[in-house]
């Protein structure tokens, strides 16, 4: 399956906002901490595939605790391939905004290196660009999966993450969740 990139789109900031806003109420004393909007969409001027990444930061010791508060919701476990340590991807509803959903401990690598991600690359319209462009020749074969296109990614994750300060030993610890 062809990958499907968008042009950036204020929409998106609007769009997290309004799921994460259900998200809060839903995790009202049940061990959420915050909400992160994350991943491409969540940085201006960037090409993303059109599906709001969102972390759910979760209190220590509280990640199940917040995973059951959003199944009300329709926000189920993925399987044992979405869980690993520290966070667990949680398959959204299908009605309304299009988004991904994780579930992250708060001392979570992944949450850490997600969010440093995205300072970096806010603040630099080169790195966007630079980053962007790569995504399109990637896209452009149209031969590629969701997970080859993930795994394709990964160096240049990996360079913004260089960019945030992050170590070689930490980058190669977080290799496999790119």
């Amino acid at each position: 399956m062809a990958i499907h990139l968008s042009e950036y789109s204020e929409s998106w900031v609007g769009d997290f906002m309004g799921v994460a806003t259900t998200l809060v109420d839903a995790l009202d004393g049940h061990g959420g901490q915050g909400i992160e909007h994350i991943g491409a969409t969540s940085v201006p001027g960037m090409v993303a595939r059109p599906i709001i990444d969102i972390a759910v930061v979760a209190a220590p010791l509280a990640l199940d605790e917040a995973c059951e508060a959003l199944a009300p919701l329709g926000y189920v476990p993925g399987g044992d391939d979405q869980e690993g340590e520290g966070f667990r991807k949680l398959n959204t509803p299908t009605s309304g905004v299009l988004h991904s959903l994780t579930v992250f401990d708060e001392g979570s690598p992944l949450l850490h290196a997600s969010v440093a991600a995205r300072q970096v690359l806010m603040n630099s319209p080169e790195l966007v660009a630079e980053f962007s462009g790569y995504k399109r020749g990637l896209a452009f074969t149209g031969a590629i999966d969701v997970d080859e296109y993930r795994r394709a990614k990964a160096p240049m994750f990996q360079k913004v993450l260089r960019e945030a300060g992050m170590d070689e030993d930490a980058l190669t610890s977080l290799a496999a969740s790119f």
